[in-house]
């Protein structure tokens, strides 16, 4: 815990905090910074912790965290890998509508759990062919069955969270080629083949790239003769 602490604060004030300060400071300072940064972190994760109880499980929530910035990693490296007509706009606009809805399917079933509106219904217990024993314990207990209807919630709370990680995948996928298509593609799709995963060298019509860079050297070289 305190290692994960200590990291996460001097990540925190290399990547965010170091880069606003307008003039650099001494070691001391850095170092107050990063120790109050761990404070606040750690009052939140001890904040956190009161909400575990209201979470339907730890390793739900857990997966279902995890799947809110998996998908959409694995479909921004999907497309740059595989998708030669992806450009940076369609990558990026693909990435934040699918961490936005995963998130808001992920939040939105958690909250649904809390409230009562997704449920697991107890399997019915039955103790036959088991000994005497258990069947005279058993005749003395009363199952209450509940006949209620209960209204079904939005089908997205339904699905289950191992799915959350391919809804983003998917999601990143097609909207990322969608906004391509419509921004144009990337000015690398036909260039260079060591971009792309060896699976779709065979799409791409572009010449070989040593003897492309061997082409822009002789005529730099050219142009510097000329002048």
């Amino acid at each position: 815990m305190s290692t994960g602490l200590n990291s996460m604060s001097g990540v925190i004030y290399e990547d965010m905090i170091k880069p606003c300060l307008r003039k650099p400071i001494s070691n001391v300072g850095a170092s107050r910074i990063m120790k109050a940064t761990v404070v606040i972190i750690g009052a939140i994760c001890v904040g956190l912790v009161f909400m575990v109880e209201k979470l339907s499980g730890l390793i739900q929530a857990g997966k279902s965290l995890s799947g809110i910035t998996a998908g959409p990693l694995l479909g921004i490296f999907t497309l740059g890998m595989m998708f030669p007509m992806a450009n940076s706009m369609g990558a990026l606009v693909g990435g934040l509508i699918s961490l936005n809805l995963v998130a808001w399917i992920s939040f939105g079933t958690q909250a649904a759990i809390s409230s009562g509106s997704v449920y697991f219904p107890v399997k019915p217990v039955s103790v036959e062919g088991c000994s005497e024993l258990l069947k005279s314990i058993a005749g003395n207990l009363t199952m209450i069955v509940e006949t209620a209807v209960r209204e079904q919630p939005f089908f997205l709370y339904r699905m289950s969270y191992l799915w959350y990680t391919w809804v983003g995948f998917l999601t990143t996928i097609l909207i990322g080629l969608l906004v391509s298509w419509f921004t144009g593609p990337s000015k690398y799709s036909r260039t260079d083949k060591r971009l792309f995963t060896p699976i779709i060298h065979g799409l791409l019509r572009s010449k070989n790239p040593q003897k492309a860079c061997t082409l822009l050297s002789i005529n730099h070289n050219a142009t510097r003769l000329t002048n």
